[in-house]
């Protein structure tokens, strides 16, 4: 279970830091241009991996004191 939860840590960590590597890398003036709207996607999904890459962690967390507590 530790093994698992030290999986889990790592792939979140690894979201995480795609998330925000996604969104630091878009222009800064995309808001303002008219376009098909697939920048503001790729911020939504950098947000979404972010988020995701948070929820990895803590099942990692609860796999880890799952696993001492035992």
């Amino acid at each position: 279970m530790n093994i698992l939860g030290i999986i889990l840590i790592v792939v979140g960590a690894a979201l995480i830091l795609v998330g925000r590597n996604l969104g630091r890398h878009l222009p800064p003036d995309y808001r303002e241009e008219d376009g098909d709207g697939f920048l503001a996607l790729l911020e939504s999904m950098g947000s979404l991996l972010a988020k995701g890459g948070m929820i990895f962690c803590g099942a990692g967390l609860i796999c880890i004191l799952v696993a001492l507590l035992s």
